[in-house]
């Protein structure tokens, strides 16, 4: 299966050298540690980036600390999130061997190199490579057991890109935590409205952000999702960690040193939204920043978290301590 992965490209691919570049398979695409400078997933950027939000997940993540807090006993929350972990490693069976043979079977649609002819099938030049596990379930699974437009299934992917999970947590926070430090006397009825009203808007925004997730990271929903990932969740990692074993870290160090990160986070954010990177096999020139272009996401998470802990280190150590029975 590895020798017709290396070797599936779209018929027209194979016969115009011209987009070899989009349409093979990387040279490395079989190999865990990549290039640092050529590497879609650069090794210094995986173990550096991705530790950090791994770190993120199995220790911040809500979803993973209240199912750690509703076990029955330390032995049951340790053996969880043992079996969570061991379950992670099914990763290569159930993501990346389908998405290989749904390419082997299907290479004029998921390995198009063409934009035009990307659009025409999955409505996105970037590249048709989200659709590679629709495509494999809709085309071998018996018919009348599913829809029969590989399209329709990015209904599901809207879904999954809404989040309702999190947009319900956002919501909490803007009521519980916002509103009411406004409104102190604010009656149920005024909350519930309110938080309704933050859901409404939030899936808005979520709706009308789709076509941005879709050129964004060449198209690929991964590469997006962990590149958003990678611009906000790097400071949390670090004032967890200095909360844990830094008993000088103080208030002031924590907010403000968050709230420093977090700007330059969104500042990245935006320039990557504005200087998009050209379409593979458009024949357009990439003129983004260097600092778009040559600084990987996983690397800026990396630099994100050195500038976080050194900005809540400093500001600490210029702020009145915490009293020692509050570090006890």
């Amino acid at each position: 299966m590895t020798d017709k992965y290396m070797h599936s490209a779209a018929n027209y691919t194979l016969m115009n050298q011209s987009l070899y570049s989009c349409g093979m398979p990387r040279d490395d695409a079989l190999h865990i540690f990549r290039s640092a400078t050529t590497g879609d997933i650069p090794w210094t950027g995986a173990l550096t980036g991705l530790s950090i939000m791994g770190l993120y997940v199995w220790c911040q993540d809500q979803l993973i600390v209240q199912r750690t807090l509703s076990a029955r006993d330390m032995v049951h929350a340790k053996a969880g999130t043992l079996l969570g972990g061991a379950l992670k490693l099914l990763g290569l069976l159930t993501f990346i061997v389908p998405g290989m043979i749904s390419r082997i079977l299907y290479p004029d649609e998921i390995a198009c190199a063409d934009p035009d002819k990307c659009e025409a099938f999955c409505n996105n030049k970037a590249g048709c490579s989200n659709f590679a596990y629709p495509v494999l379930v809709l085309r071998l699974m018996p018919k009348g057991t599913s829809n029969q437009n590989p399209k329709s299934d990015s209904n599901d992917i809207v879904r999954n890109a809404l989040q309702y999970r999190d947009i319900n947590y956002a919501s909490a926070i803007a009521t519980m935590d916002i509103w009411k430090q406004f409104r102190k006397k604010a009656t149920q009825a005024e909350l519930m409205v309110v938080g309704r009203i933050t859901v409404m808007i939030l899936v808005v925004i979520s709706i009308v952000w789709l076509p941005i997730m879709d050129a964004a990271q060449g198209g690929m929903f991964w590469f997006y999702y962990v590149g958003i990932r990678s611009y906000f969740l790097p400071q949390m990692c670090v004032m967890f960690i200095l909360g844990m074993f830094w008993k000088r870290l103080t208030e002031q160090g924590a907010f403000w040193g968050l709230m420093i990160s977090l700007v330059i986070g969104l500042i990245r954010m935006v320039l990557d939204f504005t200087f998009i990177k050209p379409t593979c096999g458009s024949g357009e020139q990439d003129t983004r920043p260097s600092i778009i272009s040559k600084v990987d996401f996983l690397h800026f998470a990396a630099i994100l978290s050195v500038l976080c802990c050194i900005s809540m280190v400093v500001i600490s150590l210029f702020t009145r301590p915490r009293p020692p029975r509050k570090v006890s």
